[in-house]
């Protein structure tokens, strides 16, 4: 089983696929269009992902997720490729605060 981990940049609704980039930020993909977002998915080994209706309404553009999908299983030769995931959850950055007293 392999994961990646990052941000999710387009939501194909006809489809259910969640394009998912690596190594940037919710700036990153602010105020661009879908042509300058698939160039950066390329750029960045960004994956469409097939996932549940369940997912697909629970993930939102902006949203920070982790994936893990099958890397043996099929994959749609395509640029970004399209995988199937096997699992998606968000991550959370959380900061932590401790004051001392």
């Amino acid at each position: 089983m392999s994961s990646i981990e990052g941000i999710v940049a387009v939501k194909e609704t006809e489809n259910q696929h969640l394009l998912v980039i690596p190594n940037i930020d919710q700036s990153d993909i602010a105020d661009i269009n879908k042509k300058d977002l698939l160039s950066l998915a390329e750029d960045k080994d960004g994956i469409y992902f097939v996932v549940s209706s369940g997912d697909y309404s629970k993930y939102n553009v902006g949203d920070k997720v982790s994936v893990k999908y099958d890397p043996d299983g099929d994959v749609e030769e395509s640029s970004p490729p399209i995988r199937e995931a096997v699992n998606v959850k968000s991550v959370n950055e959380w900061i932590l605060l401790v004051t001392f007293l």
